[in-house]
């Protein structure tokens, strides 16, 4: 039996499948493409709040890398400032060596 002969002996006409094919085919291009454009603005309301967490979170990062930066900066002075203390305690004890060694 072909497909003609099964549609026409459930009393369905060939125009009539075809119609309800068409009326199903339209259903389903409103389900899948042209239900999500109804949620749209919400998206798009979401996408605005997640890109200001998304700059928060960026001047967040800029600030800890500048107190960072600042850190490092610092800490290459206070390295410095030890290094001449180191040098300076070394020629005092130079000195006191000498003036010890001397009758």
């Amino acid at each position: 039996m072909t497909t003609r002969q099964l549609i026409t002996s459930t009393g369905l006409n060939l125009n009539s499948a075809l119609a309800m094919l068409t009326l199903l085919g339209m259903v389903t291009t409103g389900v899948w493409f042209i239900a999500p454009l109804r949620t749209l603005p919400a998206d798009l309301k979401e996408l605005k709040d997640e890109q200001k967490a998304m700059s928060k979170l960026q001047i967040v990062h800029t600030s800890s890398l500048t107190v960072l930066a600042d850190a490092a900066g610092d800490t290459k002075q206070l390295r410095r400032d030890v290094d001449g203390h180191n040098s300076a305690i070394n020629y005092l004890k130079q000195r006191v060596q000498k003036l010890e060694s001397k009758p």
